[in-house]
C-alpha cells in the first residue's frame, strides 16, 4: 500500500532537511518490509497550496499532508479527514500531547482534524550588547518574576523600551528632548505576528468572534491596540510602518539588525 506524503505547505522542504526527510522514509519503508510505502511528495511553499487544492480538486489527494502550521490547516476547510474515529479504531495514545492542544486542532462539526508535531512558544527575546550599554538590567528570565523588585508588566515594558530607544544625539525617549525624526534604535517591536491579532495577543488572548458568532473587539485588544499605538506615536519605542519598511536593515529583521532592543519571537525562527 503506497502512502502519498505530501510536504510544503509551511516548511519541510528546506535544503537542510531534505537529508534527514530522505532518511526517515528509507528507514520507514525498510521496516515496513514491502506492506506499506511512504512516498514524499516535496514542493516548495509558493506552489503548495495550489497543487494540493488541485490534487484534491481532481479527486487525488494526499493521504498525509505537513508539516503545516494552523494558518494553512483552518484555510482549507473541509480538506480534512476526522481523525477522532481513527484515533479510537487503533487506541491511538493521545496522552503524548497536552489536551489543550489537541483542542485546538479539533472544529466543531469537523472533529480531529490533524496531530501536533511540534509546538512553539513565544519568549521575549533582547539584545544583551544595548542593554549594557544603557546600564539597564536584563528583562527577567522566569515567568512571574518581579523586575527590579516591581512585577514585569506591559507598563514596566513600556517604560523600558523608551529607555533603550535612542535618537542620533543619544537622547533616549523619556528625555524632553529627544526627536523622533531622528530614531537610530527603537526598544521593542513584535516582528513576526503577520496581522495585529498577532500583536495584540501578547497582551492576552481573546477573539474578535463573540459567543453569538457577531464581531466583536474584546475590551483587552482594545487596550493593546491603544498600547500598541501610543508606544508608536507617542512614546516612540515601537517603529511605525514609515519606519519599518524604510530602513532595509530593520524591515524583518529587528532584532538582528542590531536597531531594536527588545522582541516577543516564537522560537520556531530560532
Amino acid at each position: 500500500m503506497t502512502i502519498r506524503w505530501f510536504i510544503g505547505l509551511h516548511t519541510g522542504n528546506e535544503p537542510e532537511r531534505l537529508e534527514n526527510l530522505r532518511a526517515f522514509v528509507e528507514r520507514f519503508n525498510r521496516d515496513q518490509q514491502g506492506k506499506f510505502v511512504l512516498v514524499p511528495e516535496i514542493y516548495t511553499n509558493a506552489v503548495a497550496a495550489e497543487v494540493l487544492q488541485s490534487e484534491i480538486a481532481s479527486g487525488d489527494p494526499p493521504d498525509i499532508v505537513g508539516p503545516m502550521g494552523v494558518d494553512r490547516l483552518w484555510g482549507m476547510e473541509n480538506a480534512w479527514l476526522d481523525l477522532d474515529p481513527l484515533v479510537a479504531e487503533t487506541g491511538y495514545d493521545l496522552s503524548d500531547f497536552h489536551p489543550a492542544l489537541i483542542d485546538t486542532l479539533r472544529s466543531p462539526g469537523r472533529g480531529l482534524e490533524a496531530l501536533p508535531i511540534v509546538e512553539f512558544p513565544s519568549a521575549l527575546f533582547y539584545n544583551k550588547a544595548l542593554f549594557d550599554a544603557a546600564g539597564i538590567p536584563y528583562p527577567p528570565h522566569s515567568w512571574e518574576s518581579d523586575y527590579q523588585g516591581k512585577p514585569w508588566t506591559f507598563d514596566a515594558l513600556r517604560r523600558i523600551g523608551m529607555q533603550m530607544t535612542l535618537d542620533a544625539s543619544g537622547r533616549n525617549a523619556a528625555d524632553p528632548g529627544f526627536n523622533p525624526a531622528e530614531t537610530v534604535q527603537w526598544g521593542y517591536y513584535s516582528q513576526w505576528p503577520n496581522d495585529i491579532r498577532g500583536q495584540w495577543i501578547f497582551l492576552g488572548a481573546a477573539s474578535m468572534v463573540g459567543g453569538d458568532g457577531s464581531a466583536v473587539i474584546p475590551d483587552i485588544w482594545r487596550r493593546a491596540a491603544e498600547w500598541h499605538y501610543r508606544g508608536m506615536w507617542n512614546d516612540h519605542f515601537l517603529p511605525t510602518g514609515t519606519e519599518n519598511t524604510s530602513l532595509d536593515n530593520l524591515y524583518g529583521a529587528h532584532l538582528a539588525s542590531g536597531m531594536v532592543a527588545m522582541v516577543p519571537q516564537n522560537t520556531w525562527l530560532t
